[in-house]
């Protein structure tokens, strides 16, 4: 109940505040997923960093939804990784309007070998708040492009063997919100690093970074390079090795990076599924408002939502 400058909500007291008042906000979008492989794919797109500042009013409910993060994809289909879901702000008042941050595109998987009707190739990167890396098969003549960044930087290219030696083929790393992703390096037959993330307010954690993409095979069967490695959490891209492969990495949970793309290999491969989204709220002084976890730091209050639900001012 509310009563006296207080509110109490069975977690102890609090004040209140009668006068609307400025809250940090980020919304940041779920990662994509890596491309899934019989070939070398690409890693997954960071989702959308919506920073902003806002005024509040007390008592109105603010509506939290947090995106997921996009499935690797498949590897006995050679499938795209999934797209990242959307975060939002909603202004149960509305007087801000609704603040999305959308989802990063997938990076593109990849066929070894003709699947039904179709060819063995490498794709493009999906399109996404940032896109997804490119993918490509051994020993083929299409090279897949980055994916477009939306609300955020495009993916990296794929990159095909030299003439003199096949096997050099390397995924291109998913984009991030504060950079491109990597285009894959045919020298070294590394995967493409993701693209840079975002240090929100310059507290030490960035958000929205992308998946790196999947290593060549190097000196045929042979161990390879890395992958690219993915940033602000994004997932690594897998490595090739004589006997085993390394897997991709998935992105971590609420930093909105994607997931690695994989390396070459025969057989069936998963990309590494790309990091759920996160809304975070501080504002000046002590707590005033519920919802999410709260936090105090450095004289704010910290309100982080990693599954959605209700901001009350």
């Amino acid at each position: 109940m509310t009563g006296f400058g207080y509110n109490i909500n069975g977690f102890g007291s609090f004040p209140s505040r009668s006068a609307p008042y400025e809250i940090n906000l980020l919304v940041q979008g779920g990662g994509a997923g890596g491309g899934g492989k019989l070939g070398i794919t690409g890693g997954g797109g960071a989702g959308q960093h919506a920073a902003s500042t806002q005024i509040v009013i007390p008592k109105i409910e603010y509506t939290i939804t947090v995106g997921a993060g996009g499935a690797g994809g498949t590897g006995n289909s050679g499938a795209d990784g999934g797209t990242g879901g959307t975060s939002s702000f909603e202004d149960g008042g509305g007087v801000i309007s609704t603040i999305n941050a959308i989802g990063g595109g997938g990076g593109a998987g990849c066929f070894y070998s003709n699947q039904g009707n179709e060819p063995a190739s490498g794709r493009n990167g999906a399109a996404g708040a940032s896109g997804g890396g490119g993918s490509i098969q051994i020993n083929n003549n299409f090279t897949g492009v980055g994916g477009t960044g939306n609300a955020g930087n495009d993916g990296g290219d794929a990159a095909p063997h030299p003439p003199s030696y096949s096997y050099q083929d390397t995924g291109g790393g998913g984009g991030g919100s504060a950079g491109v992703g990597a285009d894959g390096n045919t020298n070294t037959m590394s995967g493409g690093d993701g693209g840079t993330a975002t240090d929100w307010l310059s507290l030490g954690t960035t958000y929205g970074g992308g998946g790196g993409g999947g290593a060549g095979a190097g000196q045929q069967y042979t161990n390879s390079p890395n992958g690219g490695a993915g940033q602000g959490g994004g997932g690594n891209g897998g490595q090739r090795q004589q006997n085993n492969s390394q897997l991709p990495n998935s992105g971590a949970a609420n930093r909105g990076s994607g997931g690695g793309g994989c390396a070459w290999q025969s057989g069936d491969q998963a990309g590494g599924a790309g990091g759920s989204g996160v809304v975070i709220l501080r504002y000046a002084g002590d707590q005033v408002a519920t919802g999410g976890t709260v936090s105090a730091a450095g004289g704010y209050t910290y309100h982080t939502f990693t599954s959605s639900g209700t901001f009350t001012a």
